[in-house]
């Protein structure tokens, strides 16, 4: 019937299953480096992989770690602590055997579930594996076209594309944990419309002077 489809899939199975019938994204798919075939698949089809590695870490009970040195605060069973752990090494390995393969990787949460959120995922990509510029590119061209909106003027910077912009204080590609930092994040665009932003909060006067003493 022409929609886009979205597979919730944790399983082999059911990840085979959505992949057989070309969904266009795989939200989770953990497991799926066990299935070098499957990942060359999606490569080969463009479907897109979605790691939400954040869900996993709000399950372990790491809501605002990057990596697992140090406990995790358990607020599930004992079996789903460590499911949940084992899943952050798996969805690893799929994330390093995905970018291997040439398939397709998108940002994705499955939910925001901590105050970080898309910055705090794309910092745990790139901590299992996947390199900075990937991981941004994995959170605005990537996942424009993953959802089919790359052809609707979103996810890039250039020359008559809509201006969905967000400006840093700071180098993303050297300094990716800025993009966690409220403070530093100075404009946030939508439509070429200013919605939120540190920079609003700042009267002019105030950032004029900031400018010359910094100067």
């Amino acid at each position: 019937m022409g929609y886009r489809m979205a597979a919730h899939a944790e399983g082999l199975a059911g990840c085979e299953a959505a992949i057989d019938l070309r969904f266009q994204t795989i939200e989770h798919g953990m497991y799926l480096h066990q299935r070098p075939d499957l990942l060359a698949v999606m490569a080969e089809h463009d479907l897109t992989l979605v790691p939400t590695l954040s869900s996993s870490y709000w399950m372990a009970g790491r809501d605002e770690q990057v990596g697992l040195d140090g406990e995790g605060q358990r607020t599930w069973t004992e079996i789903l602590d460590q499911n949940a752990h084992a899943n952050i090494a798996h969805g690893e390995q799929t994330l390093q055997a995905a970018l291997a393969a040439g398939t397709p990787i998108a940002l994705g949460g499955d939910a925001v579930h901590d105050d970080g959120g898309a910055g705090l995922e794309i910092l745990r990509m790139i901590h299992h594996g996947l390199p900075v510029r990937a991981a941004l590119a994995a959170s605005t061209s990537a996942a424009a076209h993953a959802i089919g909106l790359g052809r609707h003027l979103v996810g890039r910077v250039a020359p008559g594309m809509v201006a969905d912009l967000g400006v840093v204080d700071g180098d993303p590609v050297e300094q990716p944990a800025l993009l966690t930092d409220r403070a530093r994040i100075w404009l946030v665009m939508q439509a070429g419309r200013l919605v939120a932003g540190s920079a609003l909060q700042i009267g002019l006067a105030d950032l004029a002077a900031g400018m010359t003493a910094a100067s």
